[in-house]
């Protein structure tokens, strides 16, 4: 970390890389502003083992403790999207207990507060993708997860799908 980023509290290029679905073919998910729904249905989405993980430039507090508190053991370094100011990461394993506790949490507080960047991943693959969480943009699903199970995720969560195929 260079002596500038430590003053401005920003997150060099460098420190900001990790994995991500990058251009891979992909599912293509419209948006949800309803986290609580959102989290809920995400444990049938994605396989047993995976691991949530957000980042989030002002947590609250009960949505940092939570999460905090449910470290998950093997982690990866996931590509950030925040530059600035430096946010707080966190790594929680996807159960459905874990889930329905963080979005209880959601049902009182601001999706900003839970997450401005969310991903899913196991394995050091990347499987869901969603910087902006919550925004008007959409997240992105790896193919490795089974269409039946993005169809009823989206039929869940009141959200459509298609499949994003680009050329390198």
């Amino acid at each position: 970390m260079s002596w500038l980023s430590r003053i401005l509290r920003y997150v060099p290029k460098e420190e900001r890389q990790g994995i991500s679905l990058g251009q891979t073919p992909r599912w293509k998910i419209s948006p949800t502003k309803d986290v609580s729904t959102f989290l809920k249905a995400l444990e049938a989405l994605v396989p047993p083992g995976s691991i949530l993980y957000t980042e989030c430039a002002g947590p609250a507090r009960k949505i940092s403790s939570y999460l905090a508190d449910r470290p998950a053991g093997s982690t990866c370094k996931v590509e950030m999207g925040t530059i600035w100011p430096r946010p707080k990461c966190y790594h929680m394993p996807i159960s459905q207990a874990n889930l329905d506790g963080l979005a209880a949490l959601a049902e009182t507080h601001a999706a900003p507060e839970i997450a401005d960047h969310l991903h899913v991943y196991k394995d050091g693959k990347v499987l869901l993708e969603w910087y902006d969480a919550f925004s008007t943009d959409p997240c992105y699903v790896s193919m490795d997860i089974p269409e039946e199970n993005v169809r009823a995720f989206c039929h869940s969560i009141g959200a459509h799908y298609e499949a994003v195929v680009e050329k390198a």
